[in-house]
């Protein structure tokens, strides 16, 4: 769908979506996530737009699901 976006992250030390912080910032996003021995961060080019619909974390991938 055009007005979806889909990103995957690999996050394999983090153990819970509740490690992983989200921090909106003016057309982006700021990904954190907390292992017990490493840290990663990233930014997304996200719309402000765009909503968060879904954020999972399974098997050490990040799922965050966008909408508008």
């Amino acid at each position: 769908m055009a007005n979806e976006i889909v990103v995957e992250m690999k996050m394999p030390d983090v153990k819970s979506d509740k490690d992983v912080e989200l921090n909106r910032l003016s057309d982006s996003i700021e990904v954190r996530g907390y292992g017990q021995e490493k840290g990663y961060f990233k930014i997304l080019n996200i719309p402000r737009k765009h909503t968060l619909l879904e954020k999972k974390l399974d098997e050490g991938k990040l799922v965050l699901k966008f909408n508008i």
